[in-house]
């Protein structure tokens, strides 16, 4: 009988943290946030659902809130490196005078795919100030901006970001051949 109640337990779990993964990925924080709470109320060592919660109570501004989650979560696993990333990265929001940008924007989850011939990752170079970068995360939208010889990326608030290396620069202004696509 405790098998089976262990094993429905755990089936539990793993759904609501599926749950609490689609509900981040579509920026729905505030029920992101509920499905993490209702986790962590039945499995309060949960050290992933303390990582989900904080990154939901960050995108909701509740910064304190936020840190006592990765706290929490950095207790129970002292090389938690998210919950410690997360705890860095707050440190830098809260000296920010203007908060991060609230897009409500959604990027579909298979655009960060990569296939081959077709995507890649890029470097930014004379990049802005920590504290404008930690405004950012993973998905945000952004917008590249062509200014003289280079091509520069703002936050969808118009904040400096950073600029392409002048490789990539030149490849993106670079006219394609008939046919070609841009990937």
């Amino acid at each position: 009988m405790q098998l089976f109640r262990s094993q429905e337990t755990d089936k539990l779990k793993q759904e609501k943290a599926r749950e609490a993964i689609a509900l981040a990925l579509w920026k729905r924080w505030d029920k992101a946030l509920e499905v993490n709470s209702f986790i962590l109320s039945r499995f309060p060592d949960d050290v992933d659902a303390h990582n989900r919660l904080g990154k939901a109570l960050i995108e909701l501004g509740r910064y304190g809130e936020a840190r006592d989650a990765f706290k929490r979560g950095l207790e129970l696993y002292p090389f938690n490196t998210i919950a410690q990333k997360n705890l860095d990265r707050l440190a830098l929001l809260e000296q920010t005078p203007t908060p991060r940008p609230n897009s409500k924007k959604v990027v579909a989850p298979n655009l960060f795919i990569e296939e081959s011939g077709k995507a890649g990752v890029v470097s930014l170079i004379n990049l802005a100030p920590k504290e404008v970068l930690a405004k950012m995360a993973a998905g945000d939208p952004v917008n590249l901006q062509v200014e003289k010889n280079s091509l520069k990326v703002a936050n969808s608030s118009g904040e400096y970001l950073g600029q392409l290396a002048p490789k990539i620069d030149l490849f993106v202004k670079t006219p394609r051949q008939p046919g070609a696509r841009w990937g």
